[in-house]
This record gives C-alpha cells, sequence and structure tokens, in this order.
C-alpha cells in the first residue's frame, strides 16, 4: 500500500510538470499583471529591485562577521570573490530561463535532469531558504518597531514585539508580496536602498569625527564592552585568517543571496534577454558590493573586535 502511494505521488508530480511545461497556461502571471496589458519592468527598475533584494539584514552583520578573526584585507578579497561567483550565477538563472523558456527553479531542474526529483529539490531549498529570511526580516522588523514606539509609552498589544510585526505583517508586507508586477516596487526598492545608503553613509561620518574613540562624543556613554578594541595587537588585523572566518563566509553567503527570485526578475524585464538582464545584474550586485565592503571596513574601524 506504501508503495501504492508512493507511485500515485510520483505519477501526480510528473503531470503536474508536464502541465508545467505549458508556457500559455503562466502566460498570465509573467506577462501580464491582474489582466492588463503588461509591457515588462525597466532595466533600471529591475536593477532596484534586485539590489534591494540582495541588500538587507545581513548589512549590519558583516563587520562582526570581519572582527570575529579575520584581517581587513582578507574580508575585502573574500567579499570580492562572493560577489564574482553570486553575480555570475544569478546572471546564469537568467541565461537558463532564456534557453529553456521556464519560469521557475523547479522547471529548470526538471528540464536539466530527467524526472521531477531535481525540480522538487529545488523549489523545497527556495522555501527553507525564503522561510529562513521571513524569521530574519521579523526579528528585525519587530524589534525596530518596538524601539520606534517606546517614546509613545502606550502599554498596548499593537506596540509589543510581536505586535507591532503582526500589523506591518498584515497591513504593508502582505499587500505587497501580492502584487504579481515587481514594477510596482521599483521606488519602494528605491527608498530602502536610499536608506541603507544613509545609514552606512551615517557610519562613515561617525568614523571620521571619532565620536566612538578614546576622547569622542559619545566614547563615555558607551556601555562596557563595546569600546573599540583591537586586543593583543593592539592595531586592526589585516591578512589574517583563522577558523572564525567561517564566520564571515556564512555572512557573504547570505549576504549576495537574491537567487529565488532570478527567474521572476528575469522574465518581467522588459525587452529581455541575456545581455540586458545582465547588465541590471551587475548594477545591482556592484552597488551591494560597494554598500557591504563600506560598511564591513567601517565597522570594524569603528568598533574593532567589539564589532556585535
Amino acid at each position: 500500500m506504501e508503495g501504492l502511494r508512493f507511485m500515485d505521488f510520483l505519477e501526480l508530480s510528473e503531470s503536474a510538470s508536464e502541465i508545467s511545461e505549458d508556457d500559455s497556461i503562466f502566460d498570465s502571471d509573467v506577462e501580464t499583471s491582474d489582466g492588463e496589458d503588461f509591457a515588462g519592468v525597466p532595466l533600471w527598475q529591475t536593477a532596484f529591485n534586485i539590489a534591494k533584494g540582495i541588500i538587507g539584514e545581513g548589512l549590519l552583520s558583516l563587520p562582526a562577521g570581519l572582527a570575529a578573526g579575520t584581517g581587513l584585507f582578507s574580508g575585502v578579497c573574500i567579499a570580492l570573490v562572493f560577489y564574482v561567483v553570486m553575480t555570475y550565477t544569478f546572471w546564469t538563472l537568467g541565461r537558463m530561463c532564456e534557453a529553456t523558456g521556464e519560469k521557475s527553479h523547479r522547471g529548470l531542474g526538471d528540464r536539466v535532469t530527467s524526472g521531477v526529483f531535481f525540480g522538487n529539490l529545488m523549489a523545497v531549498a527556495n522555501l527553507i531558504q525564503t522561510l529562513c529570511c521571513c524569521v530574519a526580516y521579523a526579528l528585525v522588523i519587530g524589534r525596530n518597531a518596538e524601539d520606534v514606539l517606546a517614546p509613545l509609552q502606550a502599554n498596548t498589544w499593537i506596540s509589543s514585539r510581536r505586535g507591532s510585526w503582526v500589523t506591518i505583517l498584515i497591513f504593508i508586507l502582505l499587500p505587497l508580496c501580492l502584487l504579481r508586477d515587481l514594477s510596482k516596487l521599483a521606488w519602494s526598492s528605491f527608498l530602502g536602498l536610499l536608506c541603507e545608503a544613509f545609514v552606512v553613509g551615517f557610519m562613515i561620518w561617525r568614523f571620521l569625527d571619532g565620536s566612538y574613540h578614546p576622547g569622542g562624543q559619545f566614547y563615555d556613554s558607551q556601555t562596557p564592552g563595546t569600546h573599540v578594541s583591537w586586543g593583543d595587537s593592539g592595531e586592526a588585523e589585516t591578512w589574517t585568517i583563522s577558523l572564525s572566518t567561517l564566520t564571515l563566509v556564512s555572512s557573504m553567503s547570505t549576504a549576495f543571496l537574491a537567487h529565488y527570485n532570478a527567474p521572476k526578475f528575469y522574465h518581467q524585464l522588459r525587452n529581455r534577454g541575456s545581455r540586458r538582464f545582465l547588465v541590471a545584474t551587475l548594477a545591482s550586485f556592484t552597488l551591494a558590493l560597494v554598500l557591504f565592503v563600506a560598511c564591513m571596513v567601517v565597522g570594524y574601524l569603528t568598533f574593532g573586535q567589539n564589532c556585535s
């Protein structure tokens, strides 16, 4: 009986895969938005959307990854390696969509192998990754929303960490997630990128004016364990690589990650093609690299090994 059920499941999966090969069924999901004529997302809007998909909650964790036991120049080299690899793989997903006509990771997996196992495996991997991202964003949004609402001194459920997160989820994030047309997110992506750039710019300003260094404006008001420290060496590490470098590698492996949306970004690109998608990919990943390296280096030089 169990073997029969397993065979039935495989037959059902294969049937679903065969149906998905008929592009006409899903044309409305990719070529149009809410049943209206949809010319596609302009290249610059696609670049902003990709960049915002990359740059997120992992930005501020990079200085701590560097401070865990990696030299300054070693960390920059690691960032450059991940930049090249992740840029190429993201663009390659678009090229695969162009070559196969598929519109999802599952469809790509089914086309490059015989059977549906690899396609299903890719679908499950994407599901797990995006769920983990949602958990991370939930923690960040809930904590920040609670801090923002704290001055109001409103002791209500909505002003709590969980309540503010649920409110933002229902009234802001869910409607955005239900949008089929990614061009509608371009301006919010641009605003988000400006905020990220402002944060990094503010970090650079505080580093240059020495506010957190001895004698600086905020040095005496810092909590214990957050003052700039270089350990026994007394200076910033440069080319150090240790077992703790894996902390930075782990952070970098997710920092440049937006590949789960690559097929959608490609198919909604106006006048799509591998060259136009390459331009959008290079623009977005290069912007992410600049912000990542600036945040990582400046944060490390500001607090040293006490980055957290």
